[in-house]
């Protein structure tokens, strides 16, 4: 399966929203979801928080063996890095590692 996540952002109001579509290896819709966020600092937070609710929603339907795709490169490397505990968004990776390890084979 391949969940696909994205996000807007808002500068001059400092406000955003995610989105993201869950489809089955046939390309088959299964679920969409969609966020507004109300207090945001930059594009790269907001794709971090659409991979976020992405995993979160993968987790409530207890689905793994999933492709997250973020058009965001700077987001999915942000995730990758040993000391994101020192970043400025190491609190939303925290969560995003937390529940992939949880999930099990859930990839970015």
């Amino acid at each position: 399966m391949i969940l696909n996540a994205d996000a807007a952002f808002l500068p001059s109001q400092h406000k955003g929203g995610t989105g993201g579509v869950l489809r089955d290896a046939a390309g088959n819709f299964i679920v969409v979801f969609t966020t507004s966020i109300s207090h945001t600092a930059s594009p790269k937070q907001c794709e971090l928080l659409a991979i976020r609710k992405g995993m979160d929603l993968l987790y409530s339907l207890q689905t793994c063996n999933v492709q997250i795709r973020s058009d965001c490169q700077e987001a999915t490397a942000e995730v990758k890095i040993p000391d994101y505990e020192l970043l400025a968004n190491g609190g939303i990776v925290d969560d995003i590692r937390l529940v992939q390890h949880k999930l099990g084979n859930v990839s970015l």
